[in-house]
């Protein structure tokens, strides 16, 4: 009866519609084969949907929000749990300030520069994803209706089929290795960045130290030529002195005013940088532990310890390698996909006079132009560059350590060559105020003797800056954190001498 029924609704709504003029009667004879073709291309629409879309506005509100540093509490707890190739965990606490190591820390966990270069690691896991996704099968169906003369007892012919490229089973492995070792020098050049930013901070951290004792000598250097200058003053006033001396006076109180004034704006922009590179906003007050024991890179390792196992330690060059294991699959990958294009289909159709049939069919492309050597030639010429850029950069390593330690060498004679004048110069000055003690008449030669004891201070802190300044450059050209390399190469350190 349902089917029954169902006929003789089918046969009066075409009646209708074609008496009507709506539709002829060959169209309205597919319509259920439309039917089917719809219902299979919105169960595909409603299945392939299931990802959502997010809006993520660039707004005012939005990039403020992601630029407020988290709380020191926060910070602290992420320290104890920061993972790093070559950084290690700090325990901080931040009520007696910040040390340099701690600086590091905080600069990795807060720089906003870096949580950009942090997002590559996400893309790059995409492509590993994606890189393992096979093509999906295509569905297709064809509907005939006869039309013309002598179309009675015929049906609908159609065709359906599903068909599926079998190329992609072939270059899959290949991608697949090529994504994920990508993958890896992205991470292990995340790693390098961080590291280089971590050093920028320990070094800030350095030079702000120095550059406040140095705003505190200058201002006593300051202090103490305007002194001399009021003695030359008032001994040209008595005939003592000749204006000469006072002009000399006046010069030398302008040389200390503008070194007072280097010295202070050197603070303030070590102390902006300092905020810059820890992600905090201009003019934020950084409080630094008191009593921070600035290394004088007495022992440094030597420069064929520092260059052993560099290829297998530098951030940068492991990331190289593993740039160049990506390209050398992206190249196998190339010639693989120079195997032609295959097709995989199965068929099934109908023709007019109800006979069926089903098959197997196979597409095949000839390669007779498109080999994909265009492809292959590019490859093969990346994977030569990347050769012959590591290459480069392993050597521009081994020359840099080389450099650093000779100017190292140099900066740090220099540093402690001065240490006996800076010695010797205290004890002028400590005669001069015993004698001061005694008479006034010696006020003018100990003004003289402090002058150039802050003379020679100033100069110290200087090249103590330089050394400091080396130090993290040797560090960030040898891949390695030089106090714990200094605890692990016992009997290959370089001292004073020139020991290679």
């Amino acid at each position: 009866m349902p089917q029954y029924r169902m006929q003789i609704w089918d046969i009066g709504v075409r009646r209708y519609m074609v008496h009507q003029g709506l539709i002829s009667d060959v169209i309205l004879s597919t319509h259920r084969g439309l039917l089917v073709l719809l219902s299979t291309i919105s169960i595909v629409i409603i299945t392939g949907g299931c990802a959502r879309y997010r809006p993520m506005p660039l707004d005012h509100d939005a990039v403020e929000k992601n630029l407020v540093p988290p709380l020191m509490s926060e910070l602290a707890v992420k320290a104890e749990k920061i993972k790093h190739p070559v950084l290690r965990p700090v325990k901080i606490d931040y009520k007696d300030g910040l040390s340099p190591d701690e600086a590091a820390v905080v600069a990795v966990l807060v720089n906003p520069e870096l949580k950009a270069i942090r997002d590559r690691k996400g893309i790059a896991s995409s492509q590993v994803l994606l890189a393992g996704i096979l093509p999906n099968p295509e569905l297709s169906y064809t509907l005939e209706a006869p039309v013309g003369t002598y179309v009675d007892h015929r049906s609908n012919a159609y065709d359906l089929g599903i068909s599926w490229d079998l190329k992609a089973l072939i270059t899959r492995d290949a991608s697949l290795r090529a994504a994920k070792a990508h993958e890896a020098s992205v991470a292990l050049d995340v790693a390098w960045k961080e590291w280089q930013v971590a050093e920028a901070a320990k070094l800030s951290v350095y030079r702000l130290i120095v550059a406040e004792r140095k705003l505190k000598t200058a201002k006593k250097a300051l202090d103490n030529a305007g002194k001399i200058r009021a003695l030359m003053e008032d001994g040209l006033r008595l005939g003592e002195k000749n204006t000469l001396a006072v002009a000399n006076s006046y010069a030398s109180f302008e040389e200390a005013r503008q070194r007072f004034i280097e010295a202070k704006q050197e603070k303030e922009r070590d102390a902006l940088m300092l905020d810059r590179i820890l992600g905090f906003p201009p003019g934020r007050l950084v409080k630094l532990q008191d009593n921070i024991i600035l290394s004088g890179w007495n022992d440094i390792p030597g420069r064929a310890f520092l260059v052993a196992g560099l290829d297998d330690r530098r951030l940068d060059l492991v990331a190289l390698k593993k740039g160049y294991e990506c390209e050398d699959q992206r190249l196998r990958q190339a010639v693989l996909s120079a195997f032609p294009d295959i097709g995989l289909k199965l068929l099934r159709s109908r023709d007019t006079d109800r006979v069926k049939t089903q098959g197997l069919g196979v597409n095949i492309e000839l390669p007779f132009f498109d080999r994909a050597q265009g492809r292959v030639a590019l490859e093969k010429a990346t994977r030569r560059a990347l050769f012959d850029e590591y290459s480069a950069r392993l050597f521009e390593a081994r020359s840099d350590i080389a450099l650093i330690l000779s100017r190292m060498r140099s900066v740090r004679d220099q540093y402690y060559g001065l240490k006996p004048a800076i010695f010797s110069m205290e004890k002028t000055v400590k005669g001069y105020q015993r004698a001061l003690n005694r008479s006034g008449c010696a006020r003018l030669g100990y003004y003289t003797a402090l002058s150039r004891l802050y003379t020679l201070r100033l100069k110290s802190m200087t090249l103590e800056k330089d050394l400091y300044e080396l130090g993290i450059a040797l560090e960030i050209a040898s891949g390695e954190y030089i106090p714990h390399t200094l605890e692990c190469s016992q009997g290959h350190m370089l001292d004073r001498g020139d020991k290679r």
